[in-house]
């Protein structure tokens, strides 16, 4: 790779050198990369394949799991949380010992006891959890669709600039091999700060029907009022965590 020091200004392919700009310099290196033919059809590429076939189906699951929780994540200051649920579906895709080269899959993964532990413990907020906002741990009951948290004098710990807590419960059924999923969410439970919990707080959702697995989960959103209206914070403490898991046999 080149730095370019005088005055010449290019930019794209030029006799199989690349021009382009990075950080205010003007770079110049060789094209590269693969050659695509080769990697389908060349026999020593078969492990790339076979990764790139693997790679490209947690691909498609991450995407049906983000685009269907998208009001939920656009709450989370991270713009990479795509590639944030596709790596814990590529840790899961990695325990599949039952499949062959190529065709391992997330759903696979999942009843081996690690896999399990990861679905359960992932944050969507990668620098903050549900438990560093409740304090206590909800009790899940994914059969009944139902989620409780227990009457506390403080429940949520707010951010500062926070007057509102938005907390819902959602129930997922993901079907990792087509990959498809639909969800069910319960009514929005507004807790303003410094309010306690007198009696137990109960959320409802309905357990969508379908294969695949059931996973719930728990939103916890902050806002402040604005005016006379209320304005969802973009905090580093909006929270989205899973915190049930049924797996259905197919």
């Amino acid at each position: 790779m080149a730095l370019n020091v005088g005055i010449i200004k290019i930019k794209g392919l030029l006799d199989g050198k690349i021009f382009y700009r990075r950080n205010g310099k003007d770079i110049v290196q060789n094209k590269g990369g693969f050659d695509g033919a080769r990697i389908k059809s060349e026999s020593r590429y078969e492990k790339t394949r076979h990764l790139g076939s693997e790679f490209g189906r947690c691909a498609k699951q991450a995407s049906v799991l983000k685009n269907l929780l998208q009001p939920f994540l656009a709450a989370i200051p991270d713009q990479y949380s795509y590639n944030w649920i596709q790596s814990m579906l590529v840790q899961l895709k990695n325990l599949d010992t039952i499949s062959p080269s190529g065709q391992r899959n997330a759903r696979l993964g999942l009843p081996t006891e690690e896999g399990q532990e990861i679905l359960k413990s992932f944050q969507f907020n990668r620098n903050c959890s549900l438990g560093n906002v409740l304090v206590s741990k909800p009790s899940v009951f994914l059969e009944e669709g139902r989620l409780s948290i227990s009457a506390n004098k403080k429940p949520v710990l707010f951010p500062n600039g926070a007057t509102y807590a938005a907390v819902q419960f959602i129930l997922i059924r993901m079907d990792f091999d087509i990959p498809d999923a639909v969800i069910s969410i319960s009514d929005c439970c507004l807790l303003p700060d410094g309010t306690a919990l007198t009696e137990d707080l109960i959320l409802d959702a309905h357990p969508p029907k379908g294969d695949g697995i059931l996973m719930a989960l728990l939103s916890v959103r902050f806002l402040n009022i604005a005016g006379e209206e209320l304005v969802l914070l973009k905090s580093e403490r909006n929270v989205l965590g899973i915190v049930g898991l049924l797996l259905l046999e197919k």
